[in-house]
C-alpha cells in the first residue's frame, strides 16, 4: 500500500508539471536602453552600477539566479544577470559617459518601467533611447515611455 501511495503521488506531481508545460505561453519582452550623458560619478562607479542593476532587476519583479561581470581596462564593465525569466545586462562606456542596458523576460508580467526607473534615477542620463520589443514568432517594436524622463541641462 505504501508503494502504491508513493507511485500515486509521483504520478500526480508528474501530471501537474505536464499541465504547467502545456500552458506555457511562447512570448517575451525585450527592453533595450541606451543611457547617454550619464552622471560622471555614477558611470565610473562600477560596484554601485552592478548593485543598481540587481536592484533594478528585482524592482521589475524578476528572479536573479546568478550574476557575472568583467572589468575592462582602463575602465568599463559588462555585467550579465541570469534570471529565472531570462537575462539582463549592462555594458558601460565610462569614457563616453554612457551605457547600454537590456532586460529580456519570458512572459509579460514584469514591470519594465520599474527597471528603467531605478537605472535612470542612479545614472541621471541627459539623453536616453528606449525600445521595447515584443518577441513571439515574430518580433514587434512596441512604444515604451519611461517613467523618468532624461533632462537636458
Amino acid at each position: 500500500m505504501k508503494y502504491f501511495l508513493a507511485l500515486l503521488v509521483i504520478s500526480l506531481n508528474f501530471s501537474f508539471f505536464l499541465q504547467a508545460e502545456d500552458n506555457y505561453e511562447f512570448i517575451g519582452r525585450h527592453l533595450v536602453i541606451s543611457y547617454m550623458d550619464c552622471d560622471h560619478k555614477a558611470i565610473f562607479d562600477e560596484e554601485t552600477l552592478k548593485e543598481k542593476m540587481k536592484e533594478a532587476a528585482l524592482a521589475s519583479g524578476v528572479t536573479i539566479l546568478t550574476s557575472s561581470h568583467h572589468h575592462f581596462e582602463p575602465n568599463g564593465v559588462t555585467q550579465v544577470l541570469l534570471l529565472s525569466e531570462s537575462h539582463a545586462s549592462v555594458h558601460s562606456y565610462p569614457e563616453c559617459h554612457s551605457c547600454f542596458v537590456d532586460l529580456f523576460t519570458c512572459g509579460t508580467t514584469f514591470a519594465m518601467d520599474k527597471f528603467d526607473q531605478v537605472m535612470s534615477e542612479y545614472l541621471q542620463p541627459g539623453k536616453t533611447s528606449h525600445r521595447l520589443l515584443h518577441r513571439q514568432e515574430d518580433c514587434r517594436d512596441l512604444s515604451f515611455v519611461p517613467l523618468v524622463q532624461a533632462t537636458t541641462p
